[in-house]
């Protein structure tokens, strides 16, 4: 028995690392100098240039299609934003549960694990705040 409790720890603790994953990269990347987001070194694809270089947009369509693709930037902000905060809400009730069948090293390793993607958050909140500073400044 103790070792059907010692596997079924670790793949639940396995199950969370894979949705904190999930969560993590399933957001813009940081892209920039250093980040290896989903987007690699370059950052989030610009939706104008793309759309400009594939469809051959003309001067006018541009100016059409602009705040119809700044819109629909906003609404997708809106709902990455909305999901990020219940996948978070379910990943603290799955490590809630978690906890109690956790022996003690294995609850300081799932801490360890939260420590460890709360950092990341961080990082990628502190380069999105940046590419944010850059791009209001104009570089």
């Amino acid at each position: 028995m103790k070792l059907h409790s010692k596997i079924l720890g670790l793949g639940a603790a396995g199950a969370l690392a894979l949705t904190a994953a999930f969560t993590t990269f399933a957001e813009p990347g940081p892209g920039g100098p250093g980040g290896h987001g989903r987007f690699g070194h370059h950052g989030p694809p610009d939706a104008m240039a793309h759309l400009t270089r594939e469809l051959g947009l003309t001067d006018a369509q541009k100016t059409q299609a602009q705040p119809i693709v700044d819109a629909a930037q906003v609404q997708l902000k809106a709902i990455r934003d909305e999901a990020r905060a219940k996948a978070k809400a379910v990943m603290q009730d799955a490590q809630t549960k978690l906890t109690p069948i956790l022996t003690p090293a294995q609850q300081e390793d799932l801490r360890s694990m939260q420590r460890r993607m709360e950092r990341h958050e961080q990082a990628w909140k502190d380069r999105a705040a940046e590419r944010e500073a850059r791009k209001a400044a104009g570089n």
